[in-house]
């Protein structure tokens, strides 16, 4: 993966507010540079808007959403499936928001840059899940915050 420096964010909500405020569609993003995001399927019929994105924005950003989102928990634990509340929990098992506004956010980033899956529901847990195994993991490798006192050493070794 091709990361620049100014892609490898820590993380937090800070960072996916200010990060979402950009992207999103204001009144003077041109039409044909709209995108509509949500990350529950349609046929979950939960009642979560779309949100509108500028596309190129989305683009511009698209290895900054995910990196950030390849700090999650369920992504270095290689899990095939991911539910809702799995988005509050970094790798590192401390939890990066309790403001599902923020974990949210997250979601609706990764889904406007195809860089994370829909949530459907799964009739036999009655739970939402987001299947992970669907995405090509090229997408989804684990990435760490650049607070971790480890990420100079992971650095050097992933990033070429």
């Amino acid at each position: 993966m091709k990361y620049r420096k100014e892609d490898m964010l820590d993380l937090n909500e800070e960072n996916v507010r200010n990060l979402l405020a950009y992207c999103a569609a204001t009144p003077r993003t041109a039409p044909d540079d709209i995108i509509s995001a949500n990350f529950f399927s349609a046929d979950s019929k939960m009642n979560i808007p779309d949100l509108k994105f500028s596309k190129s924005k989305i683009d511009e950003k698209r290895y900054t959403i995910l990196y950030m989102l390849s700090q999650l928990k369920c992504i270095h634990d290689d899990s095939v499936f991911a539910t809702v509340a799995d988005g509050s929990h970094k790798y590192d098992g401390t939890v990066w928001s309790t403001n599902n506004a923020a974990v949210f956010s997250l979601y609706y980033l990764g889904c406007a840059s195809n860089t994370f899956p829909v949530f459907r529901p799964d009739t036999v847990a009655n739970a939402f899940l987001a299947k992970l195994a669907d995405l090509d993991f090229v997408f989804l490798q684990p990435t760490l915050s650049p607070n971790d006192p480890e990420f100079p050493a992971w650095v050097a070794e992933h990033i070429k």
